[in-house]
């Protein structure tokens, strides 16, 4: 696109900004933002945003920084870019105009394993050094909705990870067990953790417990959507009793994945199947 055309629009923003009122200045930037990445559909850096928009440089990188914070961005520090996440394309999330928008996939996929498994179910997505739901269940417990963990922590880190190099995992951890007293966290423990991982790359789920509720075990298992970033399906259920159906779980798990995501299914580990293998010890996250 033509640097004229692409003027045009921004200029309407900025015309836009300008009549508001300044009491919300902050609340229309941060929309307008948003309409600029679906307007030029590519990452871009906080000075090209300040530019086309007209807004003061500092405030542009303070709104983009606080975007990505929240995981409606994604910050990418080797070019110094940001862009849009998943959680930008869910606002909505079909229920305005249903019989326009229609029932997105991921809602129908958590809702649709949370009737059948009987447990909570959220989509977690990697945002920085944190796991968060980007969409969850509704009707039961809702202990999933609006989910953080730290990616040292619990079952959905160690699936999100597993596609990065060991070394890089093991960098990773050491600078969060330095922050962990700043957290009120335990330090994990590093050969756990990677024992962890590659289980997960070998098997395409793990089962933990909870690291904030041990009556509770969760199972996570990577989407592994084509083209798609990094998304963990997560199934919180009592952990009572529990070793000796989370093979079923996973299987259930795989099944509802199917339908909605283009998925390269994962390995099996050796000796075993999707249909099962031995029971899998529910151990604590460490």
């Amino acid at each position: 696109m033509s640097a004229a055309l692409m003027t045009q629009p921004h200029a309407a923003m900025r015309g836009a900004a300008a009549r508001r009122n300044p009491l919300v200045k902050s609340a229309a930037r941060v929309l307008e933002i948003l309409e600029f990445f679906d307007t030029i559909r590519r990452p871009v850096g906080a000075q090209e945003v300040a530019e086309a928009l007209g807004y003061p440089t500092s405030s542009t990188q303070a709104l983009l920084r606080s975007l990505a914070a929240q995981g409606y961005l994604a910050w990418d520090a080797r070019c110094r870019h940001y862009s849009p996440t998943l959680r930008v394309a869910l606002l909505g999330g079909g229920w305005i105009v249903p019989e326009l928008c229609g029932m997105p996939p991921l809602r129908a996929l958590v809702d649709g394993l949370a009737q059948r498994s009987g447990g909570d179910v959220a989509v977690m997505a990697r945002n920085r050094d944190v796991a968060e739901a980007i969409v969850a269940s509704v009707g039961r417990g809702g202990s999933l909705a609006g989910r953080r963990d730290c990616l040292s922590e619990g079952a959905s880190g160690r699936c999100l990870l597993a596609a990065e190099d060991d070394t890089v995992i093991r960098r990773l951890l050491h600078r969060l067990n330095a922050e962990a007293a700043s957290r009120h966290a335990s330090p994990a423990d590093v050969a756990s953790f990677l024992r962890g991982v590659g289980l997960a790359r070998r098997r395409g789920w793990i089962a933990l417990r909870d690291p904030r509720d041990s009556r509770l075990g969760h199972i996570a298992m990577r989407l592994m959507a084509r083209g798609a970033p990094d998304l963990v399906l997560l199934l919180s259920v009592p952990a009572t009793g529990l070793e000796g159906r989370v093979s079923a779980l996973a299987r259930t798990m795989r099944d509802e994945c199917e339908p909605w995501l283009r998925r390269d299914p994962p390995s099996p580990a050796p000796g075993t199947d999707w249909a099962g293998g031995p029971p899998v010890p529910l151990r604590s996250a460490g």
